[in-house]
C-alpha cells in the first residue's frame, strides 16, 4: 500500500521594499518627530511671552510700551511688598480664599456625600441643585447677592426693616465675600467629589462593617480617606479661583473698602500715573503663591496610593438616612434657596422696578412702582445688541481656537512620540498656575508691543481666552 504526500505549494515571498524607501520612511519619522515644534511655539507665545512682559516689568523702571522695552533693570519696586496695603490685600486675599474654599468643599462634599452614597428622596433634583450654580456666574451671582444684602437698600433689609427687626444683613463684608464665593465654587467640588464617591468600591467599607466599625467611623476612616484625591484635587481648584477671583471681590469687597491682591493689582494698574511695575511684583507673589500651594498638594498625594476601583463593576453602598432624610433635603433646599431662587428674584424685582431706590416692600403696590417696559427698552438699545453680538463672536471664536489647540497638544502629547511632547505639556499647564488678572497685565502689554494691531480689538481677547 503505497501512501501519496501532497506538499502545499510556499507562500509567496513579499519582495523586500528598496532601500530608498526605507531610507524616506526614517525620514518620515523624523519629520514627524519635529513637527510639533511649531504648535510649541504658538503655545510658548500665548503663555510664557505674556508672563515674560510682566517679570520684565517687575525689575525695570519703565513698563513696557510701543517701541519701548525697557531694559534698565533696578529692584527698588520690591519696596511696594512692605506697603500696608499689600499686607492686608494679601491676608484678606488668604483669608477669604481659605474660608470659602473650606464651605464650599462642606457645601460640594454633603451634596456629593447624600446623591451618591445614601437614599435621600428626590435624589436626581438635589444633583441638580449641585451642578445650577455653574449656570449662574460669580460675578452675577455677586451682582444679585449687593441687591439683596447691601446695609442700606437690600432687599433683605428692606424685608427686615418691615418687621420693625432694624438691617441685620452686610454682604460688603469678608463673611459676605466668602459666603458669596463658597456659593458659586461649590458646584466644583461637588463634581469630583460625586464622581469619587460614586465609583469607589465598596469592599473596604464592607470590611469596616464587619470588624465592628460603626457607619460614622467608616465614613471617617475609609470613605473620607479614599475621596481625599477628589477632596485635595477640588480644595486645590477652588483656592486657585477663589484667591484670583476679581469680579466677586470688586463687587463686594471694594464697597466695605476691603482690599484683596486682585482688587489692589487692578487699583495699582488704574492710578494715576500707573504704577504696573509695582503691580508686576505682587502679581509675581500671587503667581508664586499658587505654585507653592499646587507642590504641597502633589506632596500630600504622593505619599499615598489610591487604587481603589478595579476592573471589575462596583456599586457603592447606599447608606439609609432614616429620619435624617428631612433635615438632608431642607438643607439641599436652603443652598438652593441661597444661590439661586434669591438672586434670581432680586435681579427680576430690580429689573421691574420704576425705581432703583425702595423703602418698603409696600411700595411695590403703589401705581407705576412696577415697569416692564425696561426689557423692551434693553433688547433694542444698540448698546445691548452691540454687547451681546461682540460676546457671542468672542465665545465662539475662543472656544473654537482654545479647542482645536488643546487637541492638538492633547494628541501630540499623549498619542505622538514627538521630542517636544514633555515641554509642550508643561507649557499647557502654565495658565493654570498664572492668575487671569495676572495674565490680562502680560497680555496688555504684548499686544501694546506687537506690530500687530489686534489691541483695542475683539482679537485679543479672542486671544487671551484661548491662553487661559
Amino acid at each position: 500500500m503505497s501512501s501519496t504526500s501532497v506538499l502545499e505549494p510556499a507562500p509567496p515571498m513579499t519582495p523586500r521594499p528598496p532601500a530608498p524607501t526605507r531610507r524616506r520612511a526614517r525620514r518620515i519619522g523624523r519629520r514627524g518627530k519635529v513637527a510639533s515644534l511649531p504648535l510649541l511655539a504658538v503655545v510658548a507665545f500665548l503663555v510664557l511671552v505674556p508672563a515674560g512682559f510682566v517679570l520684565l516689568a517687575a525689575f525695570s523702571k519703565e513698563v513696557p510700551r510701543p517701541g519701548s522695552i525697557g531694559l534698565d533693570l533696578t529692584l527698588q519696586n520690591i519696596r511696594v511688598l512692605t506697603e500696608a496695603g499689600v499686607i492686608g490685600a494679601t491676608l484678606n486675599s488668604l483669608i477669604i480664599a481659605f474660608s470659602a474654599t473650606l464651605l464650599a468643599l462642606a457645601i460640594g462634599g454633603f451634596l456629593a456625600f447624600v446623591t451618591a452614597r445614601t437614599n435621600v428622596p428626590c435624589k436626581g433634583f438635589i444633583f441638580l441643585i449641585g451642578l445650577m450654580p455653574l449656570f449662574l456666574p460669580s460675578y452675577v451671582g455677586a451682582l444679585a447677592w449687593s441687591l439683596l444684602g447691601s446695609p442700606g437698600a437690600g432687599l433683605i433689609n428692606v424685608a427686615f426693616r418691615d418687621l420693625g427687626m432694624g438691617s441685620p444683613v452686610n454682604v460688603y463684608t469678608i463673611g459676605g465675600v466668602v459666603m458669596v464665593m463658597a456659593m458659586y465654587y461649590a458646584p466644583y467640588a461637588f463634581l469630583l467629589m460625586h464622581s469619587s464617591m460614586s465609583l469607589m468600591n465598596p469592599d473596604l467599607e464592607d470590611a469596616s462593617s464587619v470588624h465592628g466599625g460603626s457607619t460614622w467611623h467608616t465614613i471617617r476612616s475609609v470613605t473620607t480617606p479614599l475621596a481625599l484625591p477628589a477632596i485635595l484635587g477640588s480644595g486645590l481648584l477652588m483656592f486657585i479661583l477663589i484667591l484670583e477671583n476679581f469680579p466677586v471681590a470688586q463687587v463686594l469687597a471694594t464697597p466695605g473698602q476691603i482690599d484683596t491682591l486682585p482688587t489692589f493689582i487692578y487699583r495699582l494698574m488704574n492710578t494715576s500715573p500707573s504704577r504696573g511695575n509695582e503691580a508686576s511684583v505682587i502679581a509675581i507673589v500671587l503667581v508664586a503663591a499658587v505654585v507653592t500651594i499646587t507642590l504641597v498638594q502633589r506632596r500630600i498625594l504622593a505619599k499615598r496610593s489610591y487604587t481603589t476601583v478595579s476592573g471589575k463593576g462596583v456599586k457603592a453602598r447606599t447608606l439609609p438616612l432614616g429620619r435624617f432624610k428631612a433635615p438632608v433635603v431642607a438643607v439641599a433646599l436652603a443652598y438652593f434657596l441661597l444661590a439661586i431662587v434669591l438672586p434670581l428674584l432680586a435681579l427680576f424685582l430690580s429689573a421691574i422696578r420704576s425705581s432703583p431706590y425702595m423703602q418698603s416692600f409696600a411700595s411695590l403696590t403703589e401705581p407705576g412702582a412696577l415697569d416692564i417696559t425696561s426689557f423692551a427698552h434693553v433688547f433694542t438699545s444698540e448698546v445691548f445688541t452691540t454687547a451681546a453680538t461682540n460676546s457671542v463672536i468672542v465665545s465662539l471664536l475662543a472656544a473654537l481656537g482654545g479647542t482645536i489647540l488643546a487637541f492638538l497638544v492633547g494628541y501630540t502629547v499623549y498619542r505622538t512620540s514627538s521630542y517636544a511632547r514633555g515641554l509642550l505639556e508643561a507649557l499647557s499647564m502654565v495658565p493654570l498656575a498664572i492668575p487671569a488678572i495676572v495674565l490680562g497685565i502680560g497680555l496688555l502689554w504684548t499686544w501694546l508691543v506687537m506690530p500687530i494691531p489686534v489691541y483695542g480689538t475683539l482679537w485679543v481677547l479672542i486671544i487671551g481666552f484661548v491662553a487661559v
